[in-house]
């Protein structure tokens, strides 16, 4: 009797976790979706944030953080790919590490940046742990964009080129410094000029 208590209890413990995990996960989606709300990103951030890719990634990354494993970068930063005006952005450049410090032009209106993996943690696979949601990420910006320049940089970004279909650019590199990207960046540039865009100031 002791022993089939002990398991009841453990089983409600355990069912009592997973629902407020659930609850944490949803609450946190819904302050996500609400913080885009009002800007460009607004269908997209709602779509992607409540697709139970991205609510399997979180619930992962706070079952970690409640295990003492923590993430980076920081919660906020992670969806950096936001700030951007979606109308005005013309290069999507997709970039294969969590933490390394990315170049000058993060930040600047006509360019954004994907990172993959979003986030890094000791001892976990990270880059499995994003890929569904870095490849619906990027199918639901091409398909809510014309005529976007995709730069995939890394071996690592590769398996993403075939997310983005017909009636965009794509560029792939190997990961900096083992390429000139001063030329890649060039490129992109004589195409901006042909396709009557501004050419962007890397």
């Amino acid at each position: 009797m002791i022993e089939s208590g002990l398991i009841a209890s453990n089983f409600l413990s355990s069912k009592f976790l997973a629902m407020s995990l659930e609850l944490k996960v949803n609450s946190t989606v819904s302050k996500l979706t609400e913080k885009y709300e009002n800007t460009s990103w607004n269908e997209l951030a709602t779509k992607v944030l409540n697709d139970q890719h991205f609510k399997k990634t979180l619930s992962t990354l706070m079952e970690n953080h409640s295990k003492g494993i923590s993430f980076q970068p920081g919660f906020n930063q992670i969806f950096s790919v936001f700030d951007n005006d979606l109308s005005t952005i013309q290069v999507i450049v997709v970039y294969p590490n969590a933490l390394e410090e990315l170049p000058a032009y993060e930040g600047r209106d006509n360019v954004t940046i994907v990172r993959s993996p979003l986030t890094h943690s000791e001892g976990v696979d990270n880059n499995s742990l994003w890929e569904s949601f870095v490849r619906q990420l990027l199918k639901e910006i091409a398909y809510r964009t014309i005529k976007t320049i995709f730069l995939f940089v890394g071996d690592e970004t590769e398996k993403y080129k075939s997310v983005v279909g017909k009636g965009h650019y794509k560029f792939f590199v190997p990961k900096e410094p083992e390429f000139e990207m001063s030329k890649v960046y060039d490129n992109i540039n004589d195409l901006l000029k042909k396709i009557d865009r501004e050419p962007i100031n890397w």
